[in-house]
Order: structure tokens, then sequence, then C-alpha cells
């Protein structure tokens, strides 16, 4: 069996459908099981697809629900599994805002940009082994000259 680890970008407050690719499996599957950080998913939040569409549906995304998922497949051969990477995000205008993401270069997209859009914008992420914030600060219209003065 071979399959392909997956990222997904979901919107705190929606639901997030991730299906697990299998390229092959032969014989077919038994039996998909997802996990997050070693622990079984079960419960109204999350739904597990079947053997023929293996996928995994979380309801009503929170903030929490970042990281990696694992989603097992097993056949009569043996198992193998799918990391899939669940980045969540939150824009109150999402039209106006957006995200492109990969693991090592996520980017916030910012279209039609205006005079109110200036701002300092945070970028937090956390994983298993370690976390980081990153910032930024956009400024509309002028030039900002700053100087690094060694101690």
């Amino acid at each position: 069996m071979i399959a392909n680890e997956t990222i997904v970008n979901a919107q705190i407050g929606k639901n997030a459908e991730v299906i697990v690719t299998i390229v092959t499996a032969v014989p077919p599957l038994k039996v998909v099981i997802c996990s997050w950080n070693g622990k079984t998913l079960f419960g109204s939040r999350y739904i597990n697809g079947n053997i023929s569409t293996p996928s995994l549906s979380i309801n009503n995304i929170t903030a929490l629900d970042d990281g990696t998922y694992r989603c097992f497949v097993y056949n009569e051969v043996g198992s193998t599994y799918v990391d899939i990477f669940l980045l969540t995000w939150n824009f109150t205008d999402s039209n106006k805002f957006g995200r492109s993401v990969t693991i090592f270069h996520p980017t916030l997209r910012i279209t039609n940009l205006q005079r109110n859009d200036e701002g300092l914008y945070i970028c937090a992420a956390n994983h298993d082994f370690s976390e980081g914030v990153g910032e930024v600060f956009v400024s509309i219209g002028g030039v900002i000259l700053s100087a690094f003065i060694p101690p």
C-alpha cells in the first residue's frame, strides 16, 4: 500500500474534510483509523470515512485542532499510514485575507490593500516538538527607516 501525506488549511469555526489519498491497495482496504497525538479519534466532532473513500472530517474547527493527524489503513497484507498536517486560520473577512501554506513557507495574502490594513500581523505555529511566532509590520504609503545598533 502507498499513501500520500496531505496539508490542509482549515478555517476556525468551519468544518474540514480530508480525503486520505491511497495510491494503491492490493488487496483492498479493510479498516481505516485516524488519530491525533497518538489518541484514536472518535465522537461527534470526528467522522472517519469508509474503506472505499478513506477520509477524516472534523466539525467546528478550533485553533486547538492544529497539528498532525495520522490515518492508518489496513488490509490483509499489512498496514501503512498517511500524515495529515492541519493548519487552522481565522480571518474576519476571508475575501480580503487568505493564505497559502506549505509546512516551510506559510504566506499571508491581503487583497485590495487599504490604509486601514496597516499594522502588526502575527503568525503563531506549533507542533508536537516546537512552537514559534513571526511578526511583520505592514506600512501603507510610507517608508519606514530603521537602524540596527549592535550592543
